[in-house]
């Protein structure tokens, strides 16, 4: 029950946060579309590790939610970022798994359900095309 309810008070304080923020934004015009892209991608990653959300998003979901199409959020994400959206999420997801295995004894295969990967070797895989070893390389070399 505490933990339910817990949950419910996070995912209400997320939600006025996330409003405060667009409200914010639509008020002063001013941050860019890769900065409100940035802030979607944290938020969402935070709430799937408060297992708020049930899935990962796509690019075309985070679109829908900054009210462009898909291909002007890549195009507009590549000139600011200098990436693809997709690369750029992939990028922080690893760097959310990193610091769990830094800051948990979470197994690999855990911090991959957690993150919502259904698929631990796809998650393995992506974690080393990123950053250049294995989850459990990482965190042995990070350890020592």
């Amino acid at each position: 029950i505490i933990k339910s309810l817990l949950s419910t008070v996070l995912s209400y304080s997320i939600r006025f946060h996330e409003r405060a923020y667009h409200d914010e934004v639509s008020k002063k015009h001013t941050d860019s579309l890769g900065e409100r892209f940035k802030h979607a991608v944290h938020s969402h990653l935070n709430e799937l590790l408060l297992n708020l959300a049930q899935e990962a998003k796509s690019v075309s979901s985070y679109a829908d939610d900054l009210a462009v199409t898909s291909s002007h959020l890549s195009e507009t994400i590549r000139k600011e970022l200098g990436q693809t959206p997709t690369d750029y999420i992939n990028d922080r997801i690893v760097k959310e798994a990193q610091k769990l295995l830094l800051s948990t004894e979470l197994q690999v295969k855990e911090i991959a359900y957690l993150l919502k990967f259904k698929d631990t070797s796809y998650f393995g895989r992506l974690f080393r095309k990123i950053s250049g070893q294995t989850p459990a390389q990482y965190r042995q070399e990070s350890a020592e």
